[in-house]
């Protein structure tokens, strides 16, 4: 069984993964290899990785500004063949993406056995500014506590700025309501580690 079909298999014992677009993902996942649900050209789809900071003193949010697609999102990107696992991915992508280390970061994970279990993971169609086939991101996310407010040095080829977002605000975007459920849920559990 390859590590993506163990992941989601996994992941589909805590939350619910109903739904056409997670039928496809596993009828995918049932076909093809890790390296080829990790190719950006897989046009049936293929696996992202991303992260979501959030800091223990203030309950900010740390996004970034994406340039192209113009809106506040999580720091996250394709995963690389290099890669050692998608949360590497995700530390890697919030490393270029902010500056930020996630050694200096608390990691909160779901399964205790498998630490690489997201605590999301979401469907994101293409973007049509690429003009690419239609195809799905499935985003697999992750989850971080800092301390504070963390200094942020942006990739200004990705990002034109960031925010740390009030909590207030963060569930009231309509990207991240459902997100922010989980982020709620998540924090009542003793699930935090040092990566």
């Amino acid at each position: 069984m390859g590590v993506y079909k163990q992941l989601f298999d996994v992941y589909s014992k805590y939350y619910d993964t109903s739904g056409e677009v997670f039928a496809t993902l596993k009828e995918q996942l049932s076909r093809q290899s890790d390296n080829q649900v990790i190719d950006r050209k897989n046009f049936l789809g293929h696996f992202t990785a991303s992260t979501f900071v959030v800091s223990k003193s203030t309950y900010h949010v740390a996004l970034v500004h994406h340039n192209f697609l113009g809106k506040y999102l999580q720091p996250g990107g394709h995963i690389d063949e290099s890669d050692s696992s998608p949360l590497d991915a995700a530390r890697r992508e919030l490393q270029e993406e902010t500056g930020i280390n996630s050694a200096q970061l608390l990691y909160q994970y779901v399964d205790i056995h498998n630490k690489c279990v997201p605590f999301n993971v979401q469907c994101i169609p293409e973007n049509p500014k690429k003009q690419e086939q239609a195809h799905y991101h499935y985003d697999l996310q992750y989850l971080f506590w800092s301390d504070d407010d963390l200094a942020i040095t942006i990739d200004q080829r990705e990002s034109s700025t960031f925010a740390w977002v009030a909590w207030d605000s963060f569930k009231e975007m309509n990207d991240f309501t459902d997100i922010a459920k989980k982020i709620e849920a998540l924090a009542t559990t003793p699930f935090i580690t040092k990566v």
